[in-house]
């Protein structure tokens, strides 16, 4: 099945053009252009790209290194009320 679509002459000549640098024809590229492409369709294989390339970085979850170390209970007015009389 085959349809027609209309489009300017210079969309189309732009089309060409690009077909002909890939060594294409317009129909081929313009299928090549609208095929699904499995990089959009899976995340994860996108974030993996990306953390190669430097581009994406993951930290550790910071609940399990909190809750590694109990609080430490300090002695004394609260540090915010600390800096208020040092800035005095």
């Amino acid at each position: 099945m085959s349809k027609n679509i209309i489009v300017s002459d210079e969309l189309y000549a732009r089309l060409k053009k690009q077909a002909s640098l890939q060594a294409q024809t317009v129909e081929t590229y313009l299928d090549h252009l609208t095929a699904p492409c499995a990089e959009h369709n899976e995340p994860e294989a996108l974030r993996e790209r990306l953390r190669a390339k430097g581009l994406l970085v993951t930290w550790p979850n910071p609940s399990s290194a909190i809750a590694d170390h109990p609080p430490v209970v300090v002695e004394g007015p609260p540090l915010s009320q600390t800096v208020i009389e040092d800035r005095r």
